[in-house]
């Protein structure tokens, strides 16, 4: 289970098993931390980037849609019932690593 821990200013995934955050309160939490001259966001941009950088990268599409909760689509949805557990795990470690550059990149010195 994925849930949001504030880290400093920041927002970040922490597995747990025995806590799990509302959306709503993860909401408020992300919009009482943005600066005020921000315009229009909405935590549900954090899933478009998400989904949309992780596509960029070359990431197995499908693997994409079940780390962010979607449902396979049709067909596939009633005939394949793998966890997709690894690949999860996979788009996570490459999300993370690319993350991980862009604050190495982006620091001041």
């Amino acid at each position: 289970m994925i849930v949001f821990q504030a880290i400093g200013s920041w927002y970040g995934p922490q597995a747990t098993l025995d806590k799990q955050q509302e959306p709503a309160a993860i909401r408020s939490n992300i919009k009482r931390n943005l600066p005020s001259n921000l315009e229009h966001f909405s935590p549900h941009d954090l899933r478009r980037t998400f989904i949309s950088r992780c596509s960029e990268m070359g990431l197995d599409i499908v693997a994409i849609e079940k780390t962010v909760g979607h449902q396979l689509p049709g067909m596939l949805r009633v005939y394949n019932h793998h966890d997709y557990l690894e690949e999860l795990l996979s788009v996570l470690q490459a999300w993370g690593d690319k993350l991980e550059t862009l604050m190495i990149e982006n620091v001041v010195q």
